[in-house]
């Protein structure tokens, strides 16, 4: 599981130094971390066991970058260039698209209970096709 904010550590690597940062534990009605402020460089971070919650990243290049057993509960993504992405073992469900390009997305070997294109239902699109595919 990600790591839950309170007594999280990070670790960041920054051309062959280590800066450890720790998050002060939170309080009853409000948690207090410390805000580190990169602009205009060009770093490789190493972050584990973290808790990252209410970042921003605005013109990031994260391209190349692996992600394993994060939460992205509730992240808000727009402007971005998300092609070639292999998502695999996640939980999208309540996931809205709007306004993208999906030409050659593919979905495989998923569950789509509930889930619709334009609002028509996938799983009437799908029984329908089959439908006619026996056909001939």
């Amino acid at each position: 599981m990600p790591a839950a904010c309170p007594k999280a550590v990070c670790t960041q690597v920054f051309s062959g130094s280590m800066v450890r940062v720790s998050f002060k534990e939170r309080k009853a009605q409000m948690t207090t971390m410390e805000t580190i402020n990169l602009q205009k460089v060009t770093k490789r971070l190493e972050v584990r066991t973290c808790c990252l919650e209410g970042s921003s990243f605005v013109d990031v290049n994260l391209s190349k970058v692996s992600f394993d057993d994060i939460n992205f509960s509730g992240a808000d993504i727009q402007n971005a260039n998300m092609s070639d992405w292999v998502v695999r073992d996640a939980n999208l469900k309540g996931l809205r698209i709007t306004d993208a390009d999906l030409r050659g997305a593919a979905i495989s070997h998923s569950l789509t209970e509930g889930m619709t294109i334009d609002g028509i239902a996938v799983a009437e699109m799908m029984a329908a096709y089959r439908e006619l595919k026996s056909r001939g």
